[in-house]
């Protein structure tokens, strides 16, 4: 076991007090490219196109921590539907793609349990999950 996947596995145990470095490094292990070029953001950046801005200062709040193990371990992270899981605001987001990415992120037992209760905003329309 590397030191990256080492960092990775910790992070998801316990995601406080993590430095951009550190981030750097796993994202370095797993393919996951970053620009941040004299801003207070680093942007990390998939080779699939799926991006995460996270705060350089230090310490990295929780929230980014979550959603930066997601975006390295494949996964969409469903934190009230996170807008990494749709695209981008303008893309057109469809009922039945909504409902596929959420299966492919989550297990059975867990999409059984959150499946009733996460639905997405678009305008005016909302999307409801349940069949």
């Amino acid at each position: 076991m590397n030191t990256a996947t080492k960092l990775l596995e910790a992070m998801c145990r316990n995601p406080l007090d993590w430095r951009i470095e550190q981030l750097q490094t796993v994202a370095r292990q797993h393919g996951i490219d970053w620009r941040q070029e004299g801003t207070s953001h680093c942007v990390f950046v998939r080779t699939d196109g799926k991006t995460l801005p996270v705060p350089a200062h230090r310490p990295i709040k929780p929230v980014y921590v979550k959603k930066f193990v997601a975006l390295a371990k494949g996964d969409c992270v469903l934190i009230r539907l996170a807008p990494t899981c749709l695209g981008n605001a303008n893309t057109r987001v469809d009922e039945r793609s909504v409902i596929r990415r959420m299966r492919a992120a989550h297990t059975a037992d867990n999409a059984a349990l959150i499946r009733p209760t996460v639905g997405v905003v678009l305008g005016s329309n909302r999307i409801s999950t349940g069949d």
